[in-house]
């Protein structure tokens, strides 16, 4: 990001109190362009929202519920609806700051940027494809969402400059389809059962229309879809490839997370950690 701002004019990075350190040198070099906003994700939004309308390009950064859920209505009304461009980057996934409670939980953002129209959503697995995914899409004008984690899952088989269905495997007609991170536990579940693998680290008109027609071709008979937010986030959008094929849909249940605790404690305790998944895949396909 860094090297993106020190090329191109354009760019101007917002900060909700969150990289600062990080971005020390930048904010040193062009404190007009990279500005610490602070607490202040509503002002920040709508501000970025003046910047858009002057012809800048905002990034907004911050932990996922405070860029996505406290500032909607400005995302909403003053991005979506005026049809500007804008790029949210966003830290902590679903629940990466568990010892923090539900305030830092953000399972449901994808649900809430997916009711407002011309977003588009990029999913990385690791910092490679995140690098690949910023020096592509920073300069178009979109609307996008990066949904970063803390932690991150690299293979061989990724392509970092991919942001389509990557089919991983195919050795089955049970197919995993893992959006994100969840390709981590993607990779593990379908290694166990010897089953077919497509990854996913966009959600976009152009990568929802391949996996729909990927889907449709393959012909595989079930569908299990993985995903590191809430459950049934996205189901609907490739309902057309999912015609006559037995689904199990997995991702966090919609239910408030009280407990506290690390990362791996709390998929333990919603089932979606690697053995739980096995075992409801496994169910799964029994049944069929």
């Amino acid at each position: 990001m860094s090297d993106l701002i020190e090329h191109h004019d354009t760019l101007v990075l917002l900060l909700g109190d969150i990289g600062v350190f990080g971005f020390k040198d930048s904010i040193a070099s062009h404190p007009r362009r990279v500005l610490n906003i602070g607490i202040l994700e509503q002002a920040m939004t709508s501000f970025a929202a003046g910047l858009a309308l002057s012809g800048k390009i905002p990034i907004l950064h911050t932990i996922a519920p405070f860029l996505i859920e406290r500032p909607y209505e400005q995302l909403k009304i003053d991005f979506g609806y005026q049809g500007l461009s804008g790029k949210f980057v966003s830290v902590g996934g679903s629940f990466d700051y568990a010892a923090l409670g539900a305030t830092h939980h953000a399972p449901g953002d994808i649900t809430a940027l997916l009711a407002i129209p011309g977003f588009e959503i990029f999913l990385p697995a690791n910092s490679e494809e995140l690098e690949n995914m910023l020096r592509t899409e920073l300069l178009r004008e979109s609307l996008s969402y990066f949904r970063l984690s803390e932690s991150e899952f690299s293979d061989p088989r990724l392509d970092p400059s991919a942001s389509m269905p990557q089919l991983l495997s195919k050795s089955s007609n049970t197919v995993i389809v893992a959006f994100g991170t969840a390709v981590k536990e993607g990779v593990e579940v379908s290694e166990a059962l010897d089953l077919s693998l497509i990854y996913m680290n966009a959600i976009t008109t152009v990568s929802v229309e391949k996996l729909t027609g990927l889907l449709t071709s393959s012909g595989f008979r079930n569908v299990v879809i993985l995903q590191p937010f809430y459950q049934g986030s996205i189901s609907h959008l490739i309902q057309k490839g999912l015609n006559g094929k037995y689904v199990l849909d997995l991702g966090v249940p919609r239910k408030f997370i009280h407990d506290y605790g690390t990362v791996e404690e709390i998929k333990l305790s919603i089932g979606l950690d690697g053995d739980r998944l096995k075992s409801q895949v496994e169910e799964f396909i029994n049944e069929q």
